[in-house]
């Protein structure tokens, strides 16, 4: 149990995907290792005092040489301990080898450690006391891509009731897709049967527990960068490369990038083209076989995708161009109501996440940038409300959890709360935006939230209402028992002094992570876009921002 748990945390994979890449090369894997080979070695004593081979895998070898040089090896009428003693031990090990393998491949070292030395119920309880913590998400560096559809999932309690569900971490940090085992403790097996049926649960025969089998994805999302515009203005791949290469040197792991622009001309990098009401996703060379190139590009230095596929804001197309082209409307919010537009929008989803269903590169899908029920011409219905977000948010969400299982779904909303007497705006509602209630929608695998207090009237105290905004933030992951990451935010003077005092709140409040707004790069063509909020490899602030990432890998 010792070489099982030491083997979990060391994060390592359990089986090696070439010869020139071996598993189980660090400090902790060796610890494993070390403990694996005193058990062995355990074993052969005990074997040889017991003068048994059922004690001992160790001495294999030996057990096989004495088999075949026994002189009454081929006497089978008769019954002859020493030789029937090691040839049930030999085909033992055989079948346990094979047995142990498949474990591998299905719940990883780890696990199968865990199995080999104990029963499952008494394994699921230590490795449940091993990842108690307050939040289940704060050190994890995982997010659920299908939870278990329960509104009372919530973080693992010491006191086991039938109302109470326990997480357990079974995982392999280098591996792409982990097992994630939802447990429901409960001493009544019928009660195991009849709540846990159905929907991919199972329920175990020997023990009081309740498993569902879930995918999880892995997220190295803590230390990260927007990059709205590395597919979109016509970059070749160096420069592509280039950008990506300052991401990553900073300590960076994962970009936000934009998969949209919605154009009515052809021109320049673009992904659709409308003719009047009709829509034409661009899969061509200035189209999505240029994202493919922004794909190769992250991949190429470590960097996972956030990819948000439409825009509240005129920027790029965005939700006005659907309405317009299809409605002839000024009505920003009608983008979330009328079935034309919502099925035009899906086609797009459609074409644009099934193309990446299955890479890895990509992290996660975004609904829009931030959604609001206003837009750039601040031109609505009248009629737009929390709700109405809430139910698109519902649909489309669900819709792209239909297509791309393997994926994390997020809103990319600014994190607005939904609080009507609240003293300011950002906390008040007025936009739409319901932070909490969004938050709680079970096809929403995490929150995001921006913090950009000088536009949103908070400049006279910016740094105090941003660590207040993170907070608040923070506590609401908790609440909702799911990761909320700072995706965007800024500000355009005393940057370093700022950021710090935000960095510090990401850290020590527990927030998932944050993706800075935005980051620079000086290339072959020229710098970056600039809006006044973008941070350069030779700025005052990246040196900070390194140390930032830093900080928030080693809190684990």
């Amino acid at each position: 149990m010792a070489a099982a748990l030491t083997l979990w945390k060391s994060g390592e994979l359990s089986i090696a995907d070439e010869r020139a890449d071996p598993s189980w090369n660090n400090a902790l894997s060796f610890v494993a290792l070390a403990f694996m080979s005193a058990s062995l070695g355990v074993q052969g004593v005990l074997g040889k005092r017991l003068n048994t081979q059922f004690g001992t895998t160790i001495v294999l070898t030996t057990v096989w040489v004495e088999l075949v040089s026994d002189p009454r090896l081929f006497k089978l009428r008769q019954k002859v301990v020493s030789r029937d003693h090691k040839l049930l031990a030999a085909v033992a090990l055989f079948i346990g080898a094979f047995v142990g393998r498949a474990l591998l491949g299905k719940i990883g070292s780890a696990g199968t450690l865990g199995i080999g030395t104990s029963k499952l119920q008494q394994a699921s309880s230590t490795y449940a006391a091993a990842t108690a913590r307050p939040q289940v998400f704060q050190n994890s560096g995982f997010v659920t891509v299908a939870i278990a559809q329960r509104s009372s999932v919530r973080a693992p309690d010491t006191d086991v009731t039938q109302e109470t569900i326990k997480k357990q971490f079974i995982y392999l940090p280098k591996h792409e897709y982990s097992r994630l085992y939802v447990l429901r403790n409960h001493n009544d097996e019928a009660f195991c049967e009849s709540h846990c049926s159905g929907a991919g649960y199972f329920a175990s025969s020997r023990s009081t527990v309740c498993l569902r089998a879930v995918w999880w994805h892995r997220l190295d999302w803590k230390h990260n960068a927007n990059s709205y515009w590395v597919g979109l203005n016509g970059y070749s791949t160096t420069d592509m490369n280039k950008a990506f290469a300052d991401i990553a040197a900073s300590g960076g792991t994962t970009v936000r990038t934009w998969g949209f622009n919605e154009v009515t001309t052809a021109s320049g990098n673009y992904y659709q083209l409308w003719s009047g009401s009709t829509a034409t996703v661009n899969t061509g060379a200035s189209g999505l076989q240029n994202f493919d190139n922004v794909v190769a590009a992250a991949k190429a230095n470590g960097i996972r995708l956030i990819v948000a596929l439409t825009n509240n804001w005129a920027d790029y197309g965005g939700l006005d161009v659907y309405v317009k082209q299809i409605l002839n409307s000024g009505n920003h919010d009608l983008f979330y109501t009328d079935a034309t537009v919502i099925a035009a929008y899906k086609n797009y989803i459609k074409t644009f996440v099934s193309r990446y269903a299955n890479e890895p590169t990509i992290l996660a899908w975004e609904l829009a940038n931030e959604p609001r029920c206003k837009g750039s011409t601040g031109t609505t219905s009248g009629s737009c409300t929390t709700a109405t977000i809430i139910a698109w948010v519902k649909e489309i969400s669900a819709y792209i959890k239909s297509l791309d299982s393997n994926h994390l779904v997020a809103i990319g909303d600014e994190g607005f709360y939904n609080q009507p007497s609240a003293s300011t705006y950002p906390y008040q509602g007025s936009e739409g935006v319901d932070f909490d209630a969004n938050l709680a929608i079970s096809t929403v695998d995490f929150g995001t939230f921006h913090s950009y207090p000088e536009p949103w009237g908070q400049s006279a105290n910016s740094t105090l209402w941003g660590t207040q905004w993170i907070k608040d933030h923070a506590a609401s992951q908790k609440s909702a028992n799911k990761p909320v990451i700072l995706e965007e935010y800024g500000v355009t003077t005393a940057q370093t002094t700022t950021y710090a005092a935000w960095w510090d709140a990401i850290v020590s409040s527990g927030l998932a992570g944050d993706l800075i707004w935005q980051a620079g790069s000086h290339l072959s063509v020229g710098d970056t876009a600039n809006d006044g909020y973008a941070v350069y490899p030779d700025g005052a602030v990246y040196p900070l921002l390194t140390a930032h990432n830093a900080a928030l890998k080693a809190r684990g």
